[in-house]
This record gives structure tokens, C-alpha cells and sequence, in this order.
């Protein structure tokens, strides 16, 4: 198995458990993030040893994550911080291409549930969802395209 199937893989078992947590507990617990960010910066820095990987890719690949992190502070807590953590942990497992598009199929897939709740009456302006259940199915269509083209 290629080592980027591996890679897809464990960001996809990371950001499923994540949700299952989200949905749950409405907060991620911070040593999941933590994990899978060290497996992604091994494999990183396997990567850099190898000649596969420019260094600055790893600053790339986390900036999804920390745009949620400013995006958190800013809205001050419309936005999780496990939220950014998590992505920026999936960044460093499947990279800066698929992590961009992932944030952004993301934040798609959550403004129109929202726009799709409210329409319906089952949620309000101020009605707070879940995000990680979203950035799965983000990252789960970021991947297919990916493959696709």
C-alpha cells in the first residue's frame, strides 16, 4: 500500500473519530489531535529525509487549521479551537492541497445544512453545529476529487 493511502486513511479514522466526539461532546479531546499531528509530522519528516517533501509543505499544510484557530479567537467561540486544531492535525497527514480543499468543501457543506435547517425552522441565527462532521464529509469529497483529477 502506497504511503499516501496510508495517509488518507488515518487523516479519514482521525477526523471520524473527531466528529463521533463533536456530534457528541461538542468538543474534541485535545490528545487526538495531538496523536495523529505527531504520526503526521513523522511521516512528514520521513518524507523531508527522503527527498519527497519541501520543508515550507508542512507550513502550507497547517494553515487551514490555523485559520480556524484565528477564526475561533476572532469570533470568539462561535468557532471551536478543537476544530482548527483538528484540521491543522489533517493537514499534516494528507497535505496542503487536500487540506485547503477540505476547509473550503467544509465551510460549503456547513453553510448550506445551515441555510437548509433554517429554511426549515429547525435552527436559528444563532444555532451552533457541530463543524467536524462536516470537515469528514469535506475531507471524504476534497479526496474523491482529488482522484478524479
Amino acid at each position: 500500500m502506497r504511503l499516501l493511502t496510508v495517509r488518507y486513511l488515518l487523516c479519514g479514522v482521525f477526523l471520524t473519530i473527531a466528529a463521533v466526539q463533536d456530534i457528541r461532546h461538542r468538543e474534541i479531546k485535545v490528545f487526538l489531535p495531538i496523536v495523529f499531528s505527531a504520526v503526521g509530522a513523522s511521516l512528514d519528516l520521513y518524507g523531508i529525509a527522503h527527498g519527497d517533501l519541501i520543508a515550507y509543505e508542512l507550513v502550507l499544510a497547517v494553515l487551514p487549521g490555523l485559520f480556524l484557530v484565528l477564526a475561533a479567537f476572532a469570533a470568539r467561540g462561535s468557532v471551536g479551537l478543537g476544530d482548527g486544531y483538528a484540521l491543522a492535525a489533517a493537514g499534516l497527514l494528507i497535505g496542503e492541497r487536500a487540506a485547503f480543499l477540505t476547509l473550503c468543501l467544509s465551510v460549503l457543506a456547513a453553510a448550506l445544512a445551515g441555510i437548509v435547517m433554517m429554511a426549515a425552522g429547525k435552527a436559528g441565527k444563532e444555532t451552533k453545529l457541530p463543524f467536524l462532521p462536516f470537515c469528514l464529509a469535506g475531507y471524504t469529497a476534497a479526496i474523491c476529487i482529488m482522484a478524479l483529477g
